[in-house]
């Protein structure tokens, strides 16, 4: 509340703090990232925001000043000061806060003197992203802007403002800024608000929001739900006893709208009077608390969240004094109408009677909706040399909309003394000479943001020089498995279904399928059908199939079988039939083969000649035609594609308007030829059409050999890496399998290896002389990187069979070698981790990460005698290099993570991602486990690191149709023959996404993060 003193504290060069001994980890809670990090900012009341589309952004703003991160906290730019605009002093002021919104823009609201009148008005600037300036034309008066210019108190000076920004992209209000404040007045205090909807150039004019009666209005925060609703919660205070609230009568208002901030006409009590009153600790005044002496008015500020996953579903979460004994806990309250009406409040902080928790702030992840709450905390009850009492940083978390918390966690490592150097805020010496009834100044707000699993908290301690500093930590705050949700509820089976606007059309979900993707940057897609009968949904015409993609939080439907097909005429064709497995790429870009419903409507009229196309978002205008049955083949004309293969496809995001697709056809029209073909997009355009490789034509390098039949399915197929590299496994006439690579420039493919006899089949590397015989299941990383699995002739090192198979990885530039093969064990592969005589067995293949690391399923030849076989003792295991080792992560046999008792009965369908992460289905067997909670996900640490189990079947999950019982876990694709499974299902950060059906039928997509 600067408006009422100054808070400046002397320059200071950067220091180290007392507080950085190092991270510590509570196994299964929260991890704490790194050590903590000094900002020097030298000043009180510090607060944080996170990009909620792009979480390595982060800025941090206390008092006049502003540093931001552009790689998720590890490092930050120099500080950014105001400077204060002509007739405004930059001598006090403060009160930072801080919003991204749905562009990456950062704006920062904070408070400046009037040097004629000594009061303050409100001003905002916008900053740049990357390093923090402020960019031009700004600051903006933004009070004066919405008709309340201060005039140093006689009608109005204002202070402690809050900004939102709607960063949802589906909201009807994307973008609108809102900002409310406390002002002061010779009559007393008001509440405003007022909204921007042009970056803060113009503002309304203020809403007055608190009502007569209500005495001390302040502070107040605000917060944008995603469906655009704005909501604005303030403390009100109508009774004080000697300088301090009288414990009876503090609440917590909370206000609605639903018109982008123009009236809001809902307005109800989350606290009522006594549950939300806690001591300002004036020294001078009564209720104080023994052992302290620094102010706590900061402390009533509301916090106010909005359910990114339940709609309608909202948190206020403020400190209260309980009791007479108990001066300072935290409590939540929960709305699930809008806030309607609010539940009873809930304590939520641990700490034995008698110690305080104070000035909690808190923050609610934008995708997961895990709710984070931190607080300042004396439970160690140390003491400084006065006898008063030190504090600690101290978080707790909820994954189930705060219902439960999870075990607190010590943010800080080292305890911190809130009296050394701190301001004076009341003293009967003016502030002077320190006396025994100075109150101590340590703010009034600390901040936390939340984004990508990542909490990210700063707070007021002091650093090496005991004066108070600007402290940064980051913590692991991870959620529990939740359903993929919109704004209409959650993704499952009988829940209404969000249209292309993310709207409610009136449908409903039916099942929905395997085949859901996520890419590296987090953006998902899945398939399903809609409930027949339920928002005119029929089955005839065709009208049920739909693709669902979710972009940050917003989930919409990409398409649905009977809209238009885009690009398909002057009178457009409709969707008949959309795919089981939609690609996507890492950039979130989706493609997918559909087919046309017959019509004579149509111009040009769908025919069986022209009723399969394949259509992409590449080029970042929205769903377009890549190709159709029926187009000319630009390099082969007057050849066109007759057929497309299924699944067999690939695509690259290389530019913010360019990208790269390769995808499997038979030709007609003078030709029957099978065909991969390369598209480059440029926008809304295919720019070029080439052939890669063509059947019944020459393979390059390959003497005497043609290709054979190009039109693979999911198994042999086309891959691409994220910038347009390409490889593929191709028959020839004859029937020996090969493997090419074609660089993204083009040109003709490289022949990185061909099979055959043992007389034609090119050696495999890192054999002793024995060739290839077969070559399967293609992939590729990054920078052209191909590994694939190879069968070898009985020749060579493997003459008597028992070394017949393995996978390898490299380059064609660079030469490849075999990273396991059957026969491998301890003594020729270091690090395998195998028991004393077992071997690697068979080994099947996986897909490699953006690091080219790599996870496989594969016998362990438990005896060694080179055969692979249950009825051998033989069983599965899972191997990763991911920790750039090859070595068995798991086997069948061994016990299984989070099931005390239990061993795995099966593992399979590894897959690879987020931080050189495997995740794996597996079955168990003991442990008092029953067919009904006997399966399950396990995900491994970071770089390979151990399993954790993250989902069962028998657990239960909240949905917005209520608690429900998992029945089976699957990941996207699997208990399929053709590797479908291999579609990508994690993240840069670790989610996963899982296939899960409930007791009853019902069925929905699971994010794990």
């Amino acid at each position: 509340m600067t408006a009422m003193g100054a808070d400046t504290v002397p320059s200071r060069a950067e220091l180290q703090s007392p507080q950085d001994a190092g991270p510590k980890f509570i196994p299964g809670v929260e991890e704490i990232v790194g050590t903590t990090t000094t900002l020097a900012m030298n000043n009180n009341e510090p607060t944080i925001a996170i990009d909620p589309h792009n979480p390595q952004r982060i800025a941090v703003a206390t008092y006049l000043g502003i540093r931001v991160s552009t790689d998720g906290g590890t490092s930050f730019q120099p500080r950014v000061n105001v400077t204060a605009p002509v007739g405004y002093s930059t001598g006090s002021g403060g009160d930072s806060s801080l919003a991204y919104d749905s562009q990456g823009r950062l704006f920062w609201t904070f408070l400046l003197r009037e040097t004629s009148t000594g009061g303050f008005d409100v001003f905002i600037a916008q900053c740049n992203p990357t390093t923090g300036a402020i960019l031009a034309g700004y600051p903006y008066n933004l009070s004066s802007l919405a008709g309340v210019p201060n005039d140093g108190g006689t009608t109005h000076s204002h202070d402690k403002e809050w900004l939102a920004a709607d960063a949802t992209t589906t909201s009807p209000f994307r973008d609108s800024l809102y900002v409310s404040w406390t002002d002061f007045q010779p009559s007393g205090t008001v509440i405003y608000t007022t909204t921007s909807t042009d970056q803060g150039v113009t503002w309304s004019a203020a809403v007055t929001l608190s009502g007569a009666g209500e005495g001390f209005v302040w502070p107040c925060e605000n917060t944008v739900a995603p469906n655009g609703d704005v909501y604005v919660a303030y403390h009100s205070q109508p009774t004080f006893s000697t300088g301090n609230p009288d414990g009876t009568t503090g609440k917590i208002f909370v206000l609605r709208s639903t018109n982008g901030g123009s009236t809001f006409p809902q307005k109800n009590l989350a606290f009522a009077a006594g549950l939300a009153d806690l001591t300002y600790n004036r020294q001078s005044g009564t209720r104080l608390i023994a052992g302290t002496q620094f102010w706590l008015q900061g402390s009533v500020q509301p916090r106010i969240l909005a359910d990114p996953k339940t709609p309608g579903r909202m948190y206020c979460i403020v400190n209260d004094q309980p009791n007479g004994s108990d001066f300072a806990d935290v409590f939540i309250a929960t709305s699930t109408n809008n806030g309607g009406s609010w539940g009873a409040p809930v304590k939520i902080n641990g700490g034995a009677l008698g110690t305080i928790q104070v000035m909690p702030s808190a923050a609610i992840d934008p995708v997961t909706g895990v709710i984070v709450v931190t607080y300042y905390d004396n439970r160690n009850l140390q003491t400084n040399a006065g006898g008063k009492y030190l504090l600690d940083v101290y978080s707790t978390r909820s994954v189930d909309g705060g219902v439960t918390w999870s075990p607190e966690i010590q943010v800080n490592t080292a305890l911190f003394d809130p009296d050394l150097n701190a301001p004076c805020r009341y003293g009967p010496s003016g502030c002077g000479s320190p006396d025994s009834v100075n109150t101590l100044r340590i703010g009034e707000y600390n901040g936390i943001a939340i984004g990508g699993g990542v909490a990210a908290t700063v707070w007021t301690g002091n650093n090496a020089s005991n004066f108070q500093d600007t402290f940064f930590t980051q913590f692991l705050a991870p959620a529990g498995p939740s359903a993929v949700a919109s704004s209409l509820g959650s993704a499952v089976t009988g829940e209404f279904a969000p249209n292309a606007a993310g709207a409610n059309d009136g449908t409903k979900f039916d099942v929905l399928k395997r085949g859901g993707s996520l890419a590296e940057n987090g953006t998902l897609v899945f398939p399903g059908h809609l409930l027949v009968g339920t928002g005119g949904v029929t089955l005839s015409p065709n009208n049920y199939m739909g693709l669902w993609k979710q972009a940050g939080t917003s989930l919409s439907r990409l398409a649905r079988s009977g809209d238009n097909a885009p690009e398909t005429g002057a009178t457009a064709a409709k969707f008949d039939v959309l795919p089981q497995v939609p690609a996507i790429n890492d950039s979130g870009e989706v493609t997918f083969l559909a087919s046309l419903a017959g019509s004579g409507a149509s111009t040009p009229a769908t025919t069986v000649d022209n009723d399969t196309g394949l259509w992409s978002e590449l080029g970042g205008t929205g769903i377009g035609i890549l190709m159709r049955e029926g187009d000319t083949i630009p390099s082969a004309s007057p050849l066109q594609i007759g057929a497309f293969a299924s699944g067999a496809y690939a695509t690259a995001h290389t530019g913010a308007s360019t990208g790269e697709a390769a995808f499997a056809v038979t030709m007609k029209n003078g030709s029957t030829d099978t065909a991969i073909l390369r598209a480059s997009i440029a926008g809304a355009n295919v720019t070029t059409v080439g052939v890669v490789a063509r059947q019944n034509t020459a393979m390059p390098g390959v003497a005497g050999e043609q290709f054979g039949n190009l039109a693979g399915n999911y198994t042999d197929s086309i891959r691409m890496d994220a910038t347009g590299n390409l490889c593929f496994v191709a028959l020839s006439v004859s029937g020996r399998e090969s493997i090419w690579y074609q660089p993204v420039a083009g040109g003709s493919p490289v022949k990185a290896f061909i099979a055959g006899t043992a007389a034609t089949g090119d050696t495999a590397p890192g054999t002793g002389g024995a060739t290839f015989k077969n070559i399967k299941s293609p992939s590729i990383g990054s920078a052209g990187t191909i590994s694939f699995r190879g069968f070898l002739n009985n020749n060579g090192d493997n003459s008597g069979g028992l070394k017949g198979d393995g996978v390898w990885r490299g380059t064609t530039g660079g030469g490849f070698t075999c990273i396991l093969r059957a026969g491998d064990d301890n003594t020729n592969r270091a690090g395998l981790g195998l028991s004393v005589g077992a071997k690697v067995g068979n080994v099947w293949h996986g897909w490699l990460t953006n690091a080219n690391h790599i996870a496989l399923r594969a016998w362990v030849d438990l005896n060694g005698n080179g055969t692979s076989s249950t009825a051998d003792g033989d069983v599965n295991g899972i191997f990763t290099d991911l920790s750039g080792t090859m070595s068995l992560m798991t086997r069948v046999g061994n016990a299984a993570p989070g099931i005390a008792g239990a061993t795995f009965a099966s593992v399979d369908l590894p897959v690879v991602g987020g931080v050189e992460q495997c995740a794996f289905l597996g079955t168990v067997t003991g442990g008092g486990t029953t067919a009904a909670n006997n399966k399950g996900v396990w995900r491994s640490a970071a770089n390979g690191g151990a399993p954790t189990l993250v989902l069962r079947t028998g657990d239960t999950m909240t949905t917005s149709q209520g608690t429900k019982t998992i029945s089976n876990v699957d990941l996207p694709g699997s208990n399929t023959t053709d590797r479908r499974w291999e579609q990508p299902v994690m993240d840069s950060t670790g989610r996963l996404l899982v296939y899960v059906t409930f007791v009853g039928g019902a069925t929905t997509e699971v994010l794990i993060p």
